[in-house]
């Protein structure tokens, strides 16, 4: 496989980007995600890292959980260690803990670039972030509404169809989206509408994980931020909630890497 050849996410690639940014300004990640995101965005209760997930001098953070054996467990394991070259590692790729407080912020931050509104942010230029969400790889990542059993008859809705820069890009009804998350023993996503002007956060502690399950939680959370921004703009929504909770994704659902290909082999 060439470069550029097919879409594959890898989390090593991040491992790089976050050792790469240490080297070229001789700061700690760790100390620059603060000083140039979480400071100026005003993100007080952020932490770039995931080694002290389970500090017990935190106590506002929501243990994960995950299945042993058919037992839902809650899990304790710090993702790296404090100092440590994996704390960098780790944090650079998925580590990251943060308040819903926060996220809006972060939310705010991207929806201005997105739409192209004429806001401006502390941060970084707007048209670098707009550079994020241009599409870089054709994917098919979910299914669309059109291909669910039992709604057939309706007219296609949905569809994550390429990936920008840590973003997969789709749209719903007449609006675009992009979207980012991650799944694991946390689930969290954020989705941006544009013509809507609308962003939305959620997080789950699980269960979950890196299979099919993870993503149907996945993207149960997508259906969830559909019928919220359609009961904000005042849209009939075409699904009930509690079909969005019963939701399992049909066997032929989209590429995490190639073609209906959920993950490479390594």
């Amino acid at each position: 496989m060439t470069t550029r050849e097919s879409f594959c996410y890898v989390d090593s690639n991040y491992y790089l980007a976050g050792v790469i940014l240490e080297h070229l300004t001789g700061k700690p990640y760790i100390e620059l995600v603060k000083e140039r995101i979480h400071a100026p965005l005003n993100m007080n209760t952020s932490f770039p890292s995931r080694a002290k997930t389970y500090d017990p001098s935190f106590d506002k953070w929501s243990y994960s959980h995950v299945i042993i054996n058919g037992t839902i467990v809650v899990n304790r394991q710090p993702w790296g260690r404090e100092g440590d070259r994996t704390e960098t590692l780790g944090a650079a790729a998925w580590g990251h803990m943060t308040t819903a407080e926060d996220m809006a912020e972060y939310m705010k931050f991207h929806l201005g670039a997105y739409r192209n509104d004429g806001s401006t942010n502390p941060v970084v230029d707007p048209a670098i972030l707009r550079e994020m969400y241009e599409p870089k790889e054709s994917i098919n990542f979910y299914t669309s509404f059109a291909e669910i059993d039992g709604l057939e008859d309706l007219q296609e809705t949905w569809r994550v169809y390429d990936y920008g820069m840590g973003f997969w890009i789709g749209n719903y009804k007449d609006t675009d989206f992009i979207q980012h998350g991650g799944f694991g023993s946390h689930q969290t996503i954020l989705t941006l509408f544009d013509d809507w002007n609308i962003g939305i956060y959620s997080s789950s502690n699980g269960p979950g994980g890196r299979s099919g399950g993870g993503l149907n939680g996945h993207t149960t959370m997508s259906f969830i931020h559909f019928y919220i921004a359609d009961i904000l703009r005042g849209n009939t929504p075409i699904y009930d909630i509690e079909y969005a909770c019963q939701y399992t994704l049909p066997d032929k659902y989209g590429a995490y890497c190639g073609p209906f290909n959920i993950f490479p082999d390594y």
